[in-house]
Formats: structure tokens, sequence, C-alpha cells
């Protein structure tokens, strides 16, 4: 029963908040930086579907789930360092059942206590649990102190993370229909579902064919330049 009602929720749930969650008072801004390993400002890139293996997953009953169990990366651009030594491009990763998840809106810039993630082995997330800001004023990063590093608010995409969103996007899919597979309360169609292997086919395709004019494109872009 708990496996089957854990799978219904990975299905219908977006990887935004859960109404079960509670947090009791939350911190101040200079308390979450001292609780906090890794504290940024940083521009959401993009949410991006993705899955995990269930071997990277903490809480109970997940070895009795299928070997796949759909996520959301979120990437982010770092404009700021207050905390931690991080990368320029930092990835959440949400699962949007278990955990206080917070939510964001691709484009803007939020203020961003970072944890590791309490469901996911080796991945991040941070929680609306902790005082995130969006579009943080300057009094309020003042009170954090000088920034260890400032970067450009400017990011381009390389080739190779295009091709990783778009697998991660292949699996995903996957993923879901796994996980629909094995809710016995769902429709015959989804149990047995026959699409599956059509699915991945034409997700397969759009991916050569992204490829394909993308890397044109670049080509393009080169001899013109």
């Amino acid at each position: 029963m708990v496996v089957r009602a854990l799978t219904l929720i990975l299905v219908v749930l977006p990887a935004w908040r859960v109404l079960g969650c509670q947090c009791g008072s939350r911190p101040s801004l200079t308390q979450a930086l001292a609780r906090k390993e890794l504290v940024v400002t940083g521009v959401i890139l993009g949410q991006h579907p993705a899955a995990v293996s269930r071997n990277l997953l903490r809480f109970p009953g997940a070895d009795e789930l299928p070997p796949w169990l759909p996520v959301t990366k979120i990437e982010i651009g770092v404009t700021r360092v207050f905390k931690g030594n991080p990368a320029d491009r930092i990835i959440l990763t949400h699962i949007g059942c278990c955990v206080c998840e917070e939510r964001f809106e691709t484009g803007k810039e939020y203020l961003l206590f970072v944890s590791p993630s309490w469901d996911v082995t080796h991945a991040q997330m941070v929680s609306f649990c902790d005082p995130n800001q969006e579009s943080p004023t300057s009094k309020q990063l003042t009170v954090l102190g000088t920034p260890k590093r400032i970067n450009s608010d400017r990011f381009r995409s390389t080739l190779g993370q295009a091709l990783a969103h778009r697998a991660d996007y292949v699996a995903n899919l996957t993923a879901r229909f796994l996980l629909a597979r094995r809710n016995e309360d769902r429709a015959e169609s989804l149990m047995e579902w026959p699409w599956l292997g059509f699915a991945v086919a034409v997700t397969s395709g759009v991916l050569l064919g992204a490829i394909i004019v993308i890397a044109r494109r670049r080509f393009a872009r080169k001899r013109g330049g």
C-alpha cells in the first residue's frame, strides 16, 4: 500500500510543494548563512524533467519501486557566492513528493540556501523552510556580507548541455510510464501501455533532429564568423 501511494504521488504531483510539509520557525538570513554550506544568488536557467535511479533514493520502500523515478533538475546560473565554492552552474534535484522543496520561476534571480537533498543521494535541493528570496534587495544582500565571488549574469548553454537535457527528458518520460504501469488503480490501457516503445522512438527521433539542427546552426555560425 505504501509503495502504491508513493507511486501515485510521483506520477501526479509536479516537483513543487507538498501540503503535508511543516517547517516550524524560519531562520533569519544570518542564521541560515551560518547553518548552510552553500549560499548563493542565481538565475533559474531552466527546469528540466529528468530521472534518478531508485538506488539513489533514501526513503523507505524505494527498493520496491521501478528502476528509475521522475524528478525535476533545476539549472541555476550562479551570480554571487556568499558561502561555499560552487561551479558557475549548479543543479538542484527536486523529487516533488517527500520534501519541502522551494518553488521557482525560470528567468528570475533568487537568493538560495542550498542543502544536500533529503531524499536523493549525491544531489542538492532548496527548501522553503529557509529564507530564500526572489529578486533579493541590496539590503538583504548586505546582511550576508561581501560576496566571495561575483559572476556574469549571462549564461550560454553548450551543445553538450543541450543534449544532456534532451536525454534527461527521454529518461523522465520512460520513468513516468514505468510508474503508471505499477499503479494498479489506473486504467488498463496504462497498465498494459502499448505505446511505450512508440513514444520512446518518437522522442528519440525528436532528440536526434534537435542534435542535427543545433549542430548545423553552430557550424553555420562559425562559418559566418
